[in-house]
């Protein structure tokens, strides 16, 4: 089977980012980058035929060599490993940046690398619980003086009100 790997214009795989983010049904991080300019976008064939596409990007004037998304059609999913070395040696891409609920990619990024680093961890909404908890009470309270607690405790220390600081996992 022939693999062959082109960049394209964002133009050329818009209907295929449709169907990823669709897929997808979340948040996805950095989605703005393809229209700012972040993003390179390469089209995948097999054998003549559109199997999927890969985008590699960096932010502002960083280069662009982190592979940010991957999509395969379900039928094409099974050659996942090959097309997707394809992709990285076609792109130059030298590093990975999956979101956890990306399963595909996050796969691809496990079975390639030595050495996986995260920031954070995404997990994707399944289903809705049911949780009781039969002694908890809820009480009204008042925005203002959520707000002054929280300014006082970290605008005073000089820490920005808008950091959120979480224990590394």
């Amino acid at each position: 089977m022939a693999v062959n790997v082109a960049r394209v214009s964002l133009r050329r795989i818009l209907s295929l980012r449709e169907l990823y983010r669709k897929e997808m049904d979340c948040q996805i991080v950095h989605d703005s980058w393809h229209g700012r300019g972040f993003t390179q976008s390469w089209l995948i064939t097999d054998d003549g035929r559109i199997a999927g596409y890969g985008s590699i990007g960096g932010a502002g004037r960083e280069p662009r060599d982190v592979v940010k998304e991957f999509f395969l059609h379900a039928t094409d999913r099974n050659r996942a490993d090959v097309l997707f070395r394809q992709f990285v040696v076609a792109s130059g891409a030298r590093r990975i940046e999956a979101q956890t609920n990306d399963r595909l990619l996050t796969q691809l990024l496990l079975d390639s690398v030595e050495r996986v680093e995260r920031d954070r961890v995404l997990f994707a909404d399944g289903h809705c619980t049911n949780h009781a908890f039969p002694d908890a009470t809820f009480r009204p309270c008042e925005f203002r003086k959520i707000w002054h607690h929280f300014f006082r405790k970290f605008w005073h220390h000089g820490s920005s009100p808008l950091t959120v600081v979480s224990p590394a996992l």
